[in-house]
């Protein structure tokens, strides 16, 4: 028989289970604390997952995709020049950094850095979304390509990875100093170097004046 769903529900175990793993991490959070803070019976809980690791999985692909959404309703996006949608991307990121009220985090690289050797299956998914959004940027910076062809040769795929390498790195130091702010430093820097790639244009900063 089909088990019958509440999506609500669902989606209020799902929550409770990536806030609780962001600020515990996976093997510190338990199915007690999740059901505590949805509001739920442990039955209901395990009426939609069959373990803490089915949860996590979804976990994961419903932070991702929530990921996707925001910056896929980013401003930059409207911009006609592909070229200013690249560096828009990284200005959207900036001043959403710089607006965060708390240390920044990403339940993808915590459980990706916590569990990689020993939950294959959830090493699996987080890979599977981190390549999700290295594609997403790579179509990006092929579209800056196509419209401002770069003097030499480069390639998308590995500037891609570089620049989501260089977030998730900085998002460790931001949490060891407790400051937002090393992840700014890095994408700026990050940002002046794909500035070296292309020919100069007059470019107009489209983040907001703070």
């Amino acid at each position: 028989m089909t088990k019958k769903t509440d999506s609500n529900t669902k989606d209020k175990i799902l929550q409770a289970g990536i806030k609780l793993m962001l600020t515990k991490g996976f093997n510190a959070t338990s199915v007690d604390e999740m059901c505590d803070e949805a509001g739920v019976t442990k039955g209901s809980f395990f009426h939609y997952f069959e373990s803490k690791e089915e949860l996590a999985k979804e976990a994961v692909n419903q932070f991702s995709l929530a990921q996707m959404q925001h910056f896929e309703a980013g401003p930059y996006n409207n911009l006609p020049d592909p070229l200013e949608r690249l560096y828009g991307y990284l200005d959207f990121m900036i001043e959403g950094i710089k607006n965060s009220q708390t240390t920044l985090s990403c339940l993808i690289g915590n459980l990706t850095q916590e569990l990689s050797q020993t939950h294959a299956e959830i090493r699996s998914v987080c890979h599977q979304n981190f390549s999700w959004h290295n594609q997403r940027l790579q179509n990006i910076i092929d579209d800056a390509v196509k419209a401002h062809p770069p003097q030499s040769e480069i390639d998308s795929a590995s500037i891609a990875k570089y620049i989501n390498a260089t977030i998730q790195g900085s998002l460790i130091l931001g949490k060891a100093a407790q400051n937002n702010l090393l992840m700014v430093e890095n994408l700026e820097h990050a940002k002046k170097y794909l500035k070296t790639l292309f020919p100069e244009k007059e470019y107009q900063d489209n983040s907001p004046q703070v």
